[in-house]
Formats: C-alpha cells, structure tokens, sequence
C-alpha cells in the first residue's frame, strides 16, 4: 500500500512537501466538505491510482505491529502478513481520510482499529494482480 503511494517519491506526499498540492489530488479537510466524494474527480497519482492519500482511510491486510527494526545502512525484508483475519487483531488503516489536515495525510502515516469496526471514514480498495506482461507494459510507459 505504501508503495502503490508514495510511488517513486521521496517526499511524504507523492505530490510534494507543500500541503496546497495535496488538493489537486486528494481530499482533505481544506476542500472535502465535509464528506466523501466519488473516486476519479482529482488526479491521480504517478502509477494511476486514485485517491491513495485522503478520502477514506484504506483497510489493510497487514496488522498493526510497530515497524521493524533494520541495522544502519540496511533495508527490511517486506514479509505479507497472514490472510487469516483476527477480528481481535487491529489491521491498518492507511492514506487518510477528507476529515483530516492535509499534514496528516503522509505515505508512512498509520492508523489502525479492530476488522469489525466500521465507520464513515474508512473503506476498501479492490485490487487484483496483474499479469506479467500488464506489469512489463506499465513499466515501460512510466519510463
């Protein structure tokens, strides 16, 4: 998910540092009014995505553990979590939601809460994997 955000940036936003920005492509508090809007109204980000930062809250598949911790000068291996869900177990919540400041609304940013809970503020994102020759073709146009 964190990924499929931030996409190739190095700024908390994919969009950039500053918060005005952000409004080009995300909702927030500073021009959501107050409530949700249908995907597709704002640019997307660098891969294609809609709505990766705002909106609503993403549900994750990944629990709510603290990051782990890496030598210096080392990265962590990133390791799916389990597809078994825990309705005990917090999941993630990420990528804000319009309710929000656009300052909280970072890559890294996560919220989290039991799979039960449902709220107006988070929602789901249905994704599939694409073939092999789906990803060589999306790679090669972002080049």
């Amino acid at each position: 998910m964190e990924y499929a955000t931030r996409t190739s940036a190095a700024t908390a936003q994919y969009i950039g540092e500053k918060g005005e920005l952000l409004g080009k492509s995300a909702w927030s508090q500073n021009n959501a009014q107050e409530q949700t809007w249908p995907v597709g109204r704002l640019r997307p980000n660098d891969l294609g995505f809609f709505n990766m930062q705002g909106n609503v809250y993403t549900w994750c598949q990944e629990r709510h553990r603290p990051y782990p911790t890496a030598s210096e000068g080392t990265a962590v291996e990133d390791q799916e979590d389990e597809l078994g869900v825990d309705p005990t177990d917090s999941r993630l919540l990420r990528g804000g939601s319009f309710y929000f400041l656009p300052s909280l609304m970072c890559s890294a940013y996560r919220n989290h809460d039991l799979p039960t809970y449902r709220y107006y503020l988070s929602g789901i994102r249905p994704a599939r994997t694409l073939g092999a020759a789906v990803v060589t073709l999306i790679a090669s146009a972002l080049r």
